[in-house]
């Protein structure tokens, strides 16, 4: 699967529909169970500010996932342990490179770089097959297909970008003032650039890509909670209740359209949005 078409459009298997009527394994239960206390866990040492022990956190539930796969109780679960696994060690790389010294940009554009090779491993290890276009990027029919695609669904796009508005402004709303740093500029530019090209792209691949289809096919409709709180799970720095809500909704609310909709592109494009409007009101909050 190359990225063009994956961070397009997946098709119904790869999107999280639970084909088989039956409960839940307990395997499955357990599994997700574990690590969603895990992750909150980390989440709430980040909150209070111990991010060694976080990251500590991260780094020892990613290797026991990889360690859980040759587990025959786990084989129902097995879908799950490669995405979850990617989560904690995205958070872990993040952790472990804070960049105090950098601009916002600089620091938003190297830790959207190293996102994107966790994510890259993820699919690698999830679909194993080249990270590459297989076919020529010139291709008539390919080019035939994108565009008859993006004339479908371009009122999803504009719809989800007018929701995308909505979060950055309510997210700017609930941001305490000492969490804003002000930008100008050239940096500002750069920060734009890095938040919604790089980092918010390759997060919405990671959770809306791997994780969301993941849990929809192990957990079926109990899967939106558990978006919702593995997303939130990322921002436990925050340290901001109303904040944390939004983004766990937000969470929830893309997972579902990504898999109704069979598709990550809306779920980009409301999140690049999101983060640029609450970049360019921060600036002017308190101006």
């Amino acid at each position: 699967m190359s990225v063009a078409r994956s961070l397009y459009r997946r098709g119904p298997h790869e999107v999280g529909r639970r084909s088989d009527e039956g409960g839940i394994p307990p395997a499955t239960v357990a599994l997700v169970a574990t690590s969603t206390a895990v992750l909150v866990g980390a989440a709430a040492l980040v909150w209070r500010g111990d991010l060694t022990a976080a990251a500590a956190v991260d780094v020892a539930f990613a290797l026991a996932l990889c360690g859980c796969g040759a587990l025959e109780a786990l084989l129902p679960a097995r879908p799950l342990l490669t995405p979850l696994a990617a989560v904690a060690t995205a958070q872990a790389v993040l952790l472990a490179t804070p960049l105090p010294l950098l601009t916002p940009g600089e620091r938003l554009g190297i830790q959207g770089l190293l996102l994107w090779v966790v994510v890259a491993g993820a699919q690698r290890a999830t679909f194993p097959r080249p990270l590459i276009w297989r076919e020529p990027l010139n291709s008539a029919s390919r080019i035939t297909q994108a565009a008859g695609r993006s004339a479908r669904d371009w009122r999803l796009l504009v719809v989800v970008a007018a929701i995308g508005v909505g979060v950055g402004v309510v997210a700017a709303a609930l941001l305490p003032f000492h969490a804003i740093t002000r930008t100008h500029g050239t940096a500002l530019l750069e920060e734009v650039v890095a938040a919604s090209v790089v980092f918010s792209t390759a997060e919405e691949y990671l959770f809306r890509g791997l994780v969301a289809p993941a849990l929809g096919a192990t957990l079926g409709s109990w899967a939106l909670p558990f978006d919702a709180i593995v997303f939130a799970s990322a921002y436990g720095g925050s340290r901001q209740w109303p904040l944390l809500l939004l983004i766990a909704a937000c969470g929830a609310g893309a997972s579902w359209i990504t898999r109704r909709f069979e598709t990550v592109a809306p779920t980009v494009v409301a999140h690049a949005v999101a983060v640029v409007t609450l970049i360019l009101l921060l600036p002017h909050r308190f101006a």
